[in-house]
């Protein structure tokens, strides 16, 4: 082999041995909530996959 994995081993690596790996995307928001009056505030954090 020479130091160097074989093509397939070497493909199988990368996303852990998963041979179907799949990427989720996506968002998340935080936002500021006053819990007296159940009023949405301000945005604390945008989140973003």
């Amino acid at each position: 082999m020479g130091g160097t994995l074989p093509g397939s081993l070497r493909q199988l690596s990368g996303p852990g041995g998963c041979t179907h790996p799949i990427r989720l995307d996506g968002h998340r928001t935080e936002y500021d909530l006053d819990a007296a009056t159940g009023e949405i505030g301000r945005v604390l954090h945008h989140l973003v996959s």
